[in-house]
């Protein structure tokens, strides 16, 4: 699995993200653009492995130029660090349907601990073919069916 972070050159955020990531993904796992060409580029390619992207948006102008790339992004997971949390900001970044949102002025540990979790699902479901609601000790049980009969108001298992 890659780990995908857009942050332009013009904010020292993304270099702070960067860093706080690096440790979570293997050497080679961490991509990185600056431009919005970049990322679409990249995200326009064929996919045969999974990624999640880590979208740094410095200004509610460059939110919104995101926003016009969305539609290539609609299959990523997405981490979401806004300039702002006022409504309207939070309102458009939730138009990108992201698995976690958070703000510039955050020290970062959330979004460590949020793509820890999400690279420990992606794996699971990879390497043991598990579903997001099993874990791998665990054993499945179909749900019974209760009814009350009419009768006497027991409850019988179906």
């Amino acid at each position: 699995m890659n780990l995908i972070l857009y942050a332009n050159d013009k904010t020292d955020v993304g270099e702070t993200v960067q860093r706080v990531i690096e440790s979570l993904v293997p050497q080679n796992g961490l991509e990185i653009y600056r431009t919005l060409e970049g990322l679409s580029d990249k995200l326009r390619q064929p996919r045969k492995d999974l990624f999640i992207t880590i979208l740094v948006a410095s200004s509610r102008k460059e939110l919104s130029d995101l926003l016009s790339i969305n539609d290539i992004l609609c299959n990523v997971p997405k981490i979401l660090i806004l300039p702002d949390m006022e409504k309207e900001t939070v309102f458009t970044a939730h138009k990108f349907y992201p698995r976690y949102v958070t703000d510039v002025s955050s020290d970062f540990s959330d979004v460590a601990l949020v793509v820890k979790k999400m690279l420990k699902n992606a794996y699971s479901e990879k390497i043991f073919g598990i579903g997001k609601s099993e874990t791998k000790n665990s054993s499945f049980q179909k749900p019974t069916l209760q009814q009350s009969s009419k009768e006497g108001g027991d409850i019988q298992n179906v």
